[in-house]
C-alpha cells in the first residue's frame, strides 16, 4: 500500500483508535493529535486513506470509518512532540515541529501525546532533560501517578507526580533540589499521565 509518511501515521492513529476505544477518532481528534490547521487538513488524509483503499468511511458519521481486510501502518508508529514541558519550575509550552517513533505497545489510543521533557525535578524517577514522555491524555490520574499538569491561572505546564492532599493539590518532584508545588484544586488541570519513556542518546 503506497502511503506517505504522514498517511502511515494516521492510519496507525485509526488502529490504535480503533483497538483502544472500540471506536475512531473523530476528525477533530485527528487534527489535535498532529497539530493540523483546519479539520479539512484531517479531512484530505482520510480521503486519501479511503482512495489508497486502507480504510472505509461513512461520511455521514461522524467517526465512520473502518479499516479495510489486511490495511496496517508501520510497526513504528511517528507521533508529533506536541511541545517542550517543565520538569523544574513551571512553564510555558513551547511548540515542536518534530516527530518521534513509536513501537505499538507504548501507544493507547487517540489520547496518546508525546512531549520532550526540559529540566531535572523528576530525576529520581529516571526522567531527564531532553527525554521524551508518552502521555495518555484521557488516563485520570491516580495517587503517585506521573503527570502533565497546567497551572491556572498563568497556563503554564510542569510534570511531577500527583497527590491530592485535603483541599490541596500536591505536584511533588523526584529532586530533592526543588520544591513540592502546594496547590488548590481549581489551580491544577491534569492534561494527562504519563506512561512511557523514550530516550535519545546521542
Amino acid at each position: 500500500m503506497d502511503l506517505t509518511e504522514r498517511q502511515r501515521e494516521v492510519l496507525r492513529f485509526i488502529e490504535c483508535a480503533l483497538r483502544e476505544t472500540g471506536e475512531a477518532p473523530s476528525l477533530q481528534e485527528i487534527a489535535q493529535a498532529f497539530g493540523m490547521s483546519s479539520l479539512s487538513s484531517a479531512r484530505k488524509h482520510l480521503q486519501a486513506l479511503e482512495r489508497k483503499g486502507a480504510i472505509k468511511r461513512d461520511w455521514m458519521r461522524g467517526r465512520g470509518i473502518e479499516l479495510t481486510p489486511g490495511a496496517s501502518s508501520d510497526q513504528v508508529a511517528r507521533m508529533p512532540v506536541l511541545g517542550v514541558v517543565a520538569a523544574g519550575g513551571p512553564l510555558e509550552l513551547v511548540e515542536s515541529g518534530e516527530t518521534i517513533g513509536l513501537p505499538p505497545e507504548l501507544v493507547e489510543g487517540a489520547g496518546t501525546q508525546v512531549l520532550r521533557v526540559s529540566g531535572d525535578s523528576m530525576a529520581g524517577d529516571a526522567i531527564r532533560d531532553g527525554d521524551y514522555i508518552i502521555v495518555n491524555a484521557r488516563r485520570k490520574p491516580a495517587e503517585g501517578d506521573t503527570v502533565v499538569a497546567r497551572i491556572l491561572p498563568d497556563n503554564t505546564y510542569t510534570v511531577k507526580s500527583w497527590h491530592p492532599s485535603g483541599k490541596q493539590i500536591e505536584l511533588r518532584p523526584a529532586n530533592p533540589a526543588h520544591e513540592a508545588l502546594m496547590l488548590a484544586p481549581d489551580r491544577v488541570d491534569v492534561q494527562g499521565v504519563v506512561i512511557g519513556l523514550l530516550r535519545k542518546y546521542e
